[in-house]
């Protein structure tokens, strides 16, 4: 099966498409060939989203599923606003439960009943879940010691203000490899690895795409992430949104992706 990833919301804009917007936010899209559309993630507004998505001719009206990878607002702002776009009723939306927990001024725009009552069926995952063949929602990523994690610190005192333990990926199964999709990495993106394999019972992680969160990070966790990344032969490096310095650190890989808002990105699966 074919599946195709496009990149509707992120920091970066190119010169084509001409006149898409650049956010501080991630929103992809994926499309197998069987028709099913996945949304995952929705930026940080739904104007954003369907005017870059307008641009790059992908219909949002008619997609199959949402899953939010987290619940901060550059990644899951404006559900309701887009569930009344889409207009049906029994649309699935996959979201970890502590993603409605309170993340002070971070916190996404939505809340349990609001979404429910956009007649939604909004489906709570914890726990790794194939959400359609092949699909995996990551639920919770187990922190393991001594891998870097990025909880969300008070600028001004260094205080966390949130663990981000609703923090998930998706992970689809290759028979290249499995391929990761991140919103952020809060979890740690070696984490995320190590929980993929884990998930898909395989050895090989053939694509990483997403939010690898190198910012505020310091420099020996930086360079720790990225000797990792480097040895894992992974053939697609495509690291956005919050991957920060870390992206320098991964420059002489034959295999970085340098994304922005219309990046696509073609794979086979099974």
């Amino acid at each position: 099966m074919r599946v195709k990833i496009t990149i509707l919301v992120e920091n970066k804009v190119k010169r084509l498409p001409f006149g898409a917007v650049g956010r501080h936010g991630l929103s992809m899209l994926i499309e197998f060939d069987d028709g099913f559309k996945l949304l995952y993630d929705t930026g940080p507004s739904w104007e954003t989203l369907l005017h870059n998505a307008s641009l790059l001719g992908r219909a949002i009206k008619d997609v199959s599923m949402i899953a939010i990878s987290h619940g901060h607002h550059d990644h899951g702002n404006d559900l309701i606003p887009l569930l009344d776009y889409i207009g049906r009723s029994h649309l699935p939306v996959v979201v970890h439960p502590k993603a409605f927990d309170k993340k002070a001024d971070i916190k996404m725009n939505s809340t349990k009943d609001a979404i429910k009552d956009m007649e939604a069926d909004l489906i709570l995952i914890s726990e790794p879940t194939e959400i359609r063949e092949g699909v995996w929602y990551s639920g919770t990523v187990p922190r393991m010691e001594g891998n870097p994690i990025h909880p969300v610190r008070d600028e001004a005192t260094g205080e966390i203000i949130d663990e981000v333990l609703d923090d998930t990926a998706l992970y689809l199964f290759s028979s290249e490899g499995g391929i990761i999709l991140t919103g952020c990495g809060h979890s740690g993106i070696t984490n995320i690895i190590n929980h993929a394999k884990e998930v898909l019972k395989i050895d090989r992680i053939h694509a990483v795409i997403g939010g690898f969160h190198g910012i505020g990070q310091s420099k020996n966790d930086l360079e720790w992430s990225a000797k990792r990344l480097l040895s894992e032969d992974i053939k697609v490096l495509a690291p956005c949104h919050c991957s920060g310095s870390l992206v320098n650190l991964l420059s002489n890989s034959p295999y970085l992706v340098d994304v922005a808002v219309g990046t696509e990105l073609d794979f086979y699966l099974f």
